[in-house]
């Protein structure tokens, strides 16, 4: 989706639609979210810097939530969206790369939790849809190279541990992650070990 028809599904007046109807990937539903009012609205110019620069990141955190590439598309739209939402109320408490993803994977776990059920207190019980090993797929990643494997290893994780391998893959730091999934310093460097053993685990490097 480019910026300037992100920038009209944002703005429906702009297109001649009712105040409030906002389209998200090929429906339509009526939304009250948006820019608080007196808060001056980013630019589309400024907003597609901003995601050409966090871009590559983003369709990465795309990737580990969902395997349909179809539906990554739309989750991206989601994402992109929400981001632009999101931008009004940036104070720069934090570096937008860190903004960024935490709108990002907030925005990938809630499309997870719409696809599993999720027992109480629990993991969820599937992963990610279309994850179940036919012989098609296992050939296919025989005969892929190490980055679509590695992306698929964590596909299969739980949330909570793609979110933090994900994080920790694109170099952000033990406090970013800390403040992006709203946990203690001490419990990232717990979840990230258990994760990186887990990943370790279904890259079959370990048993």
């Amino acid at each position: 989706m480019t910026v300037a028809l992100l920038f009209h599904v944002v703005h429906p007046n702009s297109l001649g639609f009712p105040a409030g109807l906002v389209k998200v990937g090929s429906k339509a539903k009526q939304s009250t979210q948006g820019p608080s009012r007196g808060v001056p609205v980013l630019e589309p110019a400024a907003f597609q810097k901003i995601l050409d620069e966090h871009a590559a990141a983003l369709k990465r955190v795309v990737a580990t939530y969902e395997a349909d590439p179809h539906l990554q598309e739309d989750l991206y739209q989601e994402i992109a969206i929400a981001i632009w939402r999101a931008m009004a109320n940036f104070r720069g408490d934090a570096a937008v790369k860190t903004f960024i993803l935490r709108i990002a994977h907030n925005r990938g776990a809630s499309h997870v939790a719409k696809e599993v059920r999720v027992p109480r207190g629990g993991e969820p019980l599937i992963p990610l849809r279309d994850n179940q090993p036919t012989p098609e797929k296992r050939m296919i990643e025989k005969q892929s190279g190490p980055e679509v494997r590695l992306v698929q290893a964590i596909q299969k994780l739980p949330v909570n541990q793609r979110q933090i391998i994900t994080l920790a893959l694109e170099g952000t730091a033990y406090q970013d992650i800390s403040d992006i999934l709203g946990i203690s310093m001490s419990n990232v460097g717990v979840r990230l070990n258990r994760a990186k053993k887990a990943l370790r685990r279904e890259l079959g490097l370990i048993s």
